[in-house]
């Protein structure tokens, strides 16, 4: 068992674990999200909405309107989507196979990109 304290400012909302135990997601109350390595060490932040692949290796943020893919093992930004805006983005999530990943802005307003490519696929 690990122990650690970690200051967000902002009250954690939910923990999530990611596939492989090594990285920890806490929501906040503001709809934001701080995703930090197993020892507690903060990795990333953001206003918006986060998500990891199913292998573990790449988190999908929208922070600041923008939509970004960073590798995570080293840390590393690997694609901004020029393209990519949004207002008020509300959840962000990938396919089973890590392939495609869906933004929802607002309910029933969503886009699917092809994380290789940087397609759009769907909107």
């Amino acid at each position: 068992s690990v122990q650690f304290e970690v200051r967000l400012g902002d009250v954690p909302r939910s923990l999530e674990v990611c596939a492989r135990a090594r990285r920890i997601i806490v929501r906040t109350a503001r709809g934001g999200f701080a995703l930090l390595d197993r020892t507690g060490r903060i990795l990333l932040t953001g206003d918006g909405p986060l998500a990891v692949d199913p292998e573990d290796r790449r988190a999908l943020v929208v922070s600041k309107g923008r939509q970004i893919l960073y590798h995570l093992d080293p840390l590393y930004e690997l694609r901004r989507w020029p393209d990519a805006r949004y207002s008020s983005p509300k959840s962000v999530a990938f396919s089973g196979d890590g392939r495609l990943a869906v933004v929802m802005s607002v309910p029933g307003a969503y886009s699917v990109w092809e994380i290789d490519e940087g397609h759009r696929v769907y909107q």
